[in-house]
């Protein structure tokens, strides 16, 4: 009777739905993509590079060049390895 009290779990399938389709994705629209991404990467480390050149003792344009150097390479890697590593899986 204490069985009958209770409700009854709610089931969620959060599996693949047959019925939804799966966009398309071009394979050379996703080059284009990552290769303005890595553009704009490179253009931020040339850009750091700039202010370290025009302002060298200057104590913020060394924080800029040191700051590029750390985040933009791990970007380019995520970039790259996102676009060549995926391929093999799809």
């Amino acid at each position: 009777m204490e069985n009958e009290n209770k409700e009854k779990p709610i089931i969620v399938d959060l599996g693949q739905r047959e019925d939804v389709p799966r966009p398309e994705l071009d394979p050379q629209k996703l080059l284009s993509f990552a290769q303005q991404i890595l553009m704009v990467l490179v253009l931020l480390m040339f850009l750091a590079c700039g202010v370290l050149l025009r302002w060298p003792g200057s104590k913020e344009a060394q924080t800029i060049f040191e700051q590029a150097r750390t985040i933009l390479p791990p970007m380019v890697t995520l970039v790259l390895g996102f676009y060549f590593g995926g391929r093999h899986s799809r």
